[in-house]
């Protein structure tokens, strides 16, 4: 082969390898930009977008509440008190149990293979019952924009927060004073919020009382997160609220009384940012 036929082949290799390393390096920042895009701006639908994930534990909560309520005739209540110990326990250990029970979670053993269950003759935060907390960590979690304090932060950094609250009180889905159930609920009446500022372990008793959810900024800031407000209603509906929503109309929902007479299609539907 002549010294001119070698220098066209090397030539021809060299163009060959720079177009598959500039091919290469455009899907590399494609790819880049696309995970860009998913995080970053807000509004964008997206698999991994927040609204997305938190809307996604609010249908597997409502599957807890809905398994208990099919078993007991009634919601669990948002914090029930031991009759001996006077220990409180939290509505989400009703659900992570119910899971326990539905097969959906495995329940953690001793090393004889026995089944370990929360104990509530013992608080929350006793270390038998601390034994529980990575079992359902994810299902309360906020996953995508985790700012939890130190003091729910366990091994290897995993977060036990939960930014997902109950809306107690009277006239609310989660009264006091009457185990309701959730049959018998008005379909648009508000069950669970996602809160964007928690620090508030899972298994830890804490909600929010609907005499402290006024129509206010403060109300606003802790609601509000940067993908609008996401709760879930009676029927298992999960919505994504834009953040133009009036909080005077969401606050509407938060009660039985407030459900019956308003529509939540009318009022909140032109708000509503996720099919």
């Amino acid at each position: 082969m002549s010294m001119n036929g070698k220098n066209m082949k090397h030539s021809a290799y060299k163009r060959l390898i720079l177009i598959l390393t500039g091919t290469v390096l455009a899907f590399m920042l494609l790819g880049l930009f696309v995970v860009w895009l998913v995080f970053w701006i807000p509004g964008l639908p997206g698999p991994l977008h927040g609204a997305y994930l938190a809307r996604g534990s609010l249908y597997n909560i409502y599957g807890g509440l809905r398994c208990f309520n099919n078993t007991h005739g009634h919601l669990p209540p948002a914090t029930s008190t031991d009759a001996e110990s006077g220990e409180l326990a939290t509505w989400r250990i009703e659900c992570y149990r119910s899971f326990v029970s539905g097969g959906s979670i495995t329940p953690l053993k001793t090393a004889a293979n026995k089944p370990i269950d929360y104990n509530y003759h013992k608080a929350w935060n006793d270390p038998e019952n601390l034994q529980l907390q990575g079992q359902a960590a994810y299902l309360f979690r906020y996953m995508q924009f985790d700012v939890a304090l130190e003091r729910n932060r366990g091994q290897y950094g995993i977060i036990y927060t939960t930014y997902y609250k109950a809306i107690t009180g009277p006239d609310t889905a989660f009264d006091t004073s009457t185990p309701l159930n959730l049959k018998e609920l008005p379909n648009d009446v508000v069950l669970v919020v996602r809160v964007e500022k928690s620090d508030t372990h899972w298994m830890e008793p804490g909600d929010l009382n609907i005499e402290q959810l006024t129509p206010s900024e403060r109300t606003k800031q802790l609601l509000l997160g940067k993908d609008g407000y996401v709760v879930l209603f009676a029927d298992g509906e999960g919505w994504v609220l834009s953040d133009k929503t009036p909080l005077s109309d969401l606050c509407k929902f938060f009660t039985l009384a407030g459900a019956k007479q308003f529509d939540r299609e009318q009022v909140l539907g032109p708000y509503r940012v996720l099919p």
